[in-house]
């Protein structure tokens, strides 16, 4: 459960640095196409283990 929390927690994080910098510098931005990305990437992992349980 402690990985399942903290992929939750990373999720969250991330989500807001992602909200941030989307007001800040806009969709196209490469740092918020990064930030989005790694997201992604996280949702996707947690997904993933998810399905595995």
């Amino acid at each position: 459960m402690g990985n399942r929390q903290h992929l939750l927690e990373a999720i969250v994080k991330e989500a807001v640095k992602l909200t941030l910098l989307v007001k800040s510098n806009g969709l196209n931005s490469n740092q918020t196409i990064m930030q989005s990305k790694k997201l992604d990437d996280l949702i996707l992992t947690y997904q993933q283990q998810e399905r595995g349980r």
